[in-house]
């Protein structure tokens, strides 16, 4: 965790040698780092009669044996719940560190056959919403978050310091190229 306790990070101490504010996260985190910043605000409650939302926190971790069992048997427990009835889970919502159509794998013949899983063709990942690094436009209950960034500043001088860093780069190309090496 980084020293703001939100978000995972992978490195031995959790910074980017010495760059203040730089942390090594993982870019598909995004579910730990959405779970573990829920999990820290006080108007949070296990009574599902008082909530306007319900977070279902769920790790989609692809393994070709397995990736559409977990789905499918979160969809089945999900669609039998009392809660869940109340408005057919549309006051749910799913928070994933991978893209849309990674959940969108229709059966053993789709052109994607070895990634991702069937949760969004599934009953219950119908009506939920599902947060998501990218969206496919497809389907009316999943949206686009942002992916997770390198960059965790602490505090406005972080910020400057990036910002002088950055406009202080000589750069000519919008993209790296291929052909010129860049540090920036």
């Amino acid at each position: 965790m980084d020293r703001a306790g939100c978000c995972y990070c992978f490195s031995d101490d959790g910074t980017d040698g010495d760059k203040a504010g730089s942390y090594d996260t993982h870019e598909l985190v995004l579910d730990a780092i959405f779970r573990n910043r829920m999990k820290q605000y006080e108007s949070l409650t296990n009574r599902f009669a008082a909530a306007s939302a319900v977070f279902i926190p769920f790790y989609a971790g692809f393994n070709k044996v397995t990736r559409n069992a977990a789905s499918t048997d979160l969809s089945f427990w999900l669609t039998v719940q009392p809660q869940w009835r109340r408005i057919t889970g549309r006051d749910h919502f799913l928070v994933a560190g991978r893209t849309a159509w990674d959940f969108q794998r229709s059966s053993g013949d789709d052109v994607n056959a070895d990634r991702g899983s069937g949760l969004l063709i599934t009953p219950a990942g119908r009506n939920m919403s599902l947060l998501v690094l990218e969206s496919t436009l497809k389907h009316i209950s999943d949206f686009s978050m942002s992916y997770p960034t390198y960059f965790h500043p602490r505090s406005d001088a972080d910020v400057l310091r990036w910002q002088d860093r950055v406009r202080g780069q000589k750069q000519t190309w919008l993209m790296p190229h291929p052909n010129v090496a860049t540090s920036i």
